[in-house]
């Protein structure tokens, strides 16, 4: 039997402690999207079930409200863990380090990416950013985002209290498809579950 290599160590760890966060958190599921060499995860989408925020519209005289539904695709390439994943955020989100498009920045480590730093622990990292507790508005991705934190009264940050990992919040089942094909899941999440307010 071959030895595996350190990549595929990491692999299996990720994949491994992905399940242990889904198990302990209400607030967190995914779903493998592809799957390399030994049959281990290279690619996922991840869901948040939390409070963030979300601009209807394009300017800034509209509305911002609550979403409950995020997804985030993780691409781990062929260098990963040495450089870091690939992050794509898929449903919409209004945020000062998350760009219109859905590139994140992760800050220093967008930068200087440590590759000790676990799956789990980078997604407890996105979810503190999509519940505003961790956000940079000296250095934003989302300019518009920004500007509009600076000047807005209506909402208190943090909009989750609680860990990902310490979510006791109420979800749907565990996602956890083994489907070797990508899934895109931006039609997947409706309008109802979209919370606008005035």
């Amino acid at each position: 039997m071959n030895q595996l290599t350190p990549r595929l160590r990491r692999l299996a760890s990720d994949y491994q402690s992905l399940l242990q966060l889904a198990a302990t958190s209400s607030a967190f599921s995914f779903e493998v999207s592809y799957r390399g060499e030994m049959d281990l995860p290279e690619a996922y989408v991840v869901h948040f079930h939390g409070s963030s925020l979300l601009r209807e519209g394009g300017s800034l005289q509209t509305t911002i409200g609550i979403r409950e539904e995020h997804q985030v695709r993780i691409q781990l390439g062929p260098q990963y863990p040495r450089l870091m994943p690939s992050l794509q955020w898929i449903t919409p989100i209004f945020h000062p380090n998350i760009s219109s498009s859905g590139t994140v920045c992760l800050g220093g480590y967008s930068s200087f990416w440590v590759p000790s730093l676990k799956l789990d622990q980078l997604c407890e990292m996105m979810w503190d950013m999509l519940t505003f507790r961790n956000y940079n508005l000296a250095s934003p991705y989302n300019r518009d985002a920004a500007q509009w934190m600076t000047q807005q009264k209506n909402f208190a940050f943090p909009l989750e209290s609680h860990s990902l990992r310490h979510s006791t919040r109420k979800s749907g089942s565990l996602i956890t498809d083994e489907s070797p094909q990508s899934k895109l899941l931006n039609d997947s999440i409706g309008d109802d579950e979209i919370q606008f307010l005035e």
